[in-house]
């Protein structure tokens, strides 16, 4: 029996929630059936005059209470830049040092794409990637080697790094799930790949049917393969903040998992917040924990931003000195647990948001602009990027 109690949401909100409820039933169990596992006791959102409300649910999973931000792009701008400045005020104050560069990966291809309804033909991939690495940008993932079956969207894989220009100072890794997706990488030149780890006991028997630490054995022989050839590695700890099985994820595994990769031959490690329910609370406990393991030089921030706090958790990450952001073009990829919510972090307003910080990232931010109206209009999905 489901039992939400609501406190001055307004109509729309409360439309939502029960839409939502709705679908609970309408679904069919299959698709459901992984959705099952979580629930909240509590949780908080925000109203369109940014009042936070409280709900409490009895046995209704997280992934069907999304609900949709009622907030104007020009009304998150003002916040972003309001949340900007205050941080620049607490710097200022408190004499923190930030890093004066940062790395921005670029995942949108990868990460972003895989995850959207349309299927983008190969040549509109080239183009996309060949417009990325010419905006300034060092490092974009290119596409992963996995199975047609289970990724259709990446079903062009060795056709599109093939057909890619390699500028000579941009990276292009490729996600590698086991030693047959490296032999395939391989046939192409792929020069860097990276392995997907999990924190979270129940996202990995869920995506992978095993435990932790038999998905990490996979990836030591993926790495051993890779090292013989004199592959880049660079690993990812997803679930980071939260599970959508388990729900939380105590910090110490996420320093553990990462430790494992990083011995492993990871020469980065990127810590994913899979489902976006990071909190910046959340995020300066995990990096607390992971510093102590890896050193954080050789960490990179990798937050989604389904409930608009990417920027917020990134601001903590800069603080504790990481000085790697991974991100997505126009916000590409949105979060399979929250249907029409964001997921990952837009491209565009991180280095927006760097920029107002005084904080050195070697991109072009108009070319990045005009590359994610281009992009989003031709997939016919919505912009995340708040800029005008």
């Amino acid at each position: 029996m489901i039992f939400l109690i609501f406190q001055n949401l307004t109509i729309r909100q409360n439309a939502i929630y029960f839409g939502n409820i709705l679908l609970y039933f309408l679904y069919p169990k299959q698709v459901i059936k992984s959705l099952l596992n979580s629930s909240l006791k509590s949780s908080q959102y925000t109203n369109k005059n940014n009042q936070i409300y409280k709900y409490k649910s009895v046995k209704i999973n997280c992934n069907l209470n999304k609900m949709a931000s009622t907030l104007t792009k020009a009304q998150r701008l003002k916040n972003l830049n309001d949340l900007l400045s205050q941080f620049s005020n607490k710097v200022k104050q408190n004499n923190i040092k930030l890093p004066k560069f940062v790395k921005v990966v670029e995942v949108g291809p990868r990460d972003g794409l895989q995850n959207e309804a349309t299927l983008l033909p190969a040549k509109d991939k080239i183009d996309l990637i060949n417009r990325l690495s010419d905006s300034g940008l060092k490092t974009v993932e290119t596409t992963s080697f996995v199975s047609p079956k289970w990724v259709p969207q990446m079903g062009d894989n060795m056709e599109v790094f093939a057909g890619i220009n390699k500028y000579p100072n941009v990276s292009y890794p490729c996600l590698v799930p086991n030693v047959k997706g490296l032999e395939q990488a391989l046939k192409v030149g792929v020069k860097e790949i990276a392995v997907f780890g999990a924190a979270s006991e129940g996202f990995t028997q869920k995506n992978i049917n095993c435990s932790i630490a038999e998905s990490l054995e996979r990836f030591r022989a993926v790495i051993e393969e890779a090292k013989k050839h004199n592959l880049l590695v660079r690993g990812y700890v997803s679930t980071v903040m939260g599970c959508p099985y388990q729900g939380d994820v105590d910090p110490e595994k996420v320093a553990e998992v990462s430790k494992i990769l990083y011995d492993m031959g990871c020469y980065e490690i990127s810590l994913g917040d899979t489902i976006g329910i990071g909190t910046p609370e959340k995020t300066d406990k995990m990096l607390t924990a992971v510093k102590k393991q890896v050193p954080v030089e050789k960490l990179a921030a990798h937050f989604h931003d389904t409930f608009d706090k990417a920027i917020s958790n990134i601001l903590v990450a800069l603080e504790h000195g990481v000085s790697v952001v991974d991100s997505s073009i126009a916000g590409l990829g949105g979060c399979p647990y929250a249907k029409k919510q964001a997921g990952n972090v837009c491209t565009e307003n991180v280095v927006y948001s760097l920029q107002q910080l005084g904080i050195e990232t070697g991109i072009d931010l108009l070319k990045l602009k005009q590359i994610g109206s281009d992009i989003t209009t031709k997939l016919k999905r919505d912009n995340m990027c708040l800029l005008e």
